[in-house]
C-alpha cells in the first residue's frame, strides 16, 4: 500500500544518468521513481507560504542553510564554520 511507504526510508536506485535519481520496475509493471531534489521541502515552503526572502534566495542560488545560520547566529556566510551551517540545517528541517 503506497500510503504506508515513508519516502525517506526507500532505497535509492542509481541510474546511469544521475546518482541521485533512479527507477525500478516491479513484477506487476509499476514503476517506483526516486528523486532527490535539493531542499525540496524548503522550496515548497517558500512557494506555498509565499515567503519573499526564501523565494528570492532560491532564485539567486543562495545557500539557504548558510543564510539561516547567518541570520540566527550572526555569523557571516563567507568563511562560516561547517558546524554552524549544520546547526542551521537542523533548524530548517
Amino acid at each position: 500500500m503506497c500510503s504506508a511507504i515513508h519516502a525517506s526510508s526507500t532505497p535509492r536506485f542509481a541510474s546511469p544518468r544521475s546518482p541521485t535519481t533512479g527507477w525500478t520496475r516491479s513484477a506487476s509493471g509499476h514503476v517506483l521513481i526516486s528523486a532527490d531534489y535539493s531542499q525540496i521541502e524548503l522550496r515548497l515552503l517558500a512557494h506555498i507560504g509565499d515567503i519573499p526572502q526564501l523565494k528570492k534566495a532560491f532564485a539567486d542560488g543562495l545557500d539557504i542553510h548558510a543564510m539561516t545560520a547567518s541570520e540566527m547566529f550572526g555569523v557571516p556566510v563567507d568563511g562560516m564554520p561547517a558546524e554552524v551551517r549544520r546547526r542551521a540545517k537542523a533548524i530548517n528541517f
